[in-house]
């Protein structure tokens, strides 16, 4: 897997154990949804800025964002 899929998977994983919508996750970090589908689906990558925004949304360190060998 890439890193744009291992992000995506991860940004998924962490927002349904949240029990959050894309859209709704998408109106906190102010992407819009397709953009946040995009990056969950591993087709875009998010910027530095969007990471920093999903990161605050979701309650998570950054380590834990990219911590992909985590169950």
């Amino acid at each position: 897997m890439s890193l744009k899929e291992l992000f995506g998977s991860q940004v998924k994983l962490i927002r349904n154990y949240r029990k959050m919508t894309q859209e709704e996750l998408s109106e906190l970090v102010d992407i819009d949804i397709r953009q946040l589908a995009r990056i969950e689906a591993g087709v875009s990558f998010a910027t530095s800025e969007t990471i920093e925004r999903i990161c605050k949304a979701l309650n998570v360190t950054y380590k834990e964002m990219f911590d992909f060998e985590k169950d």
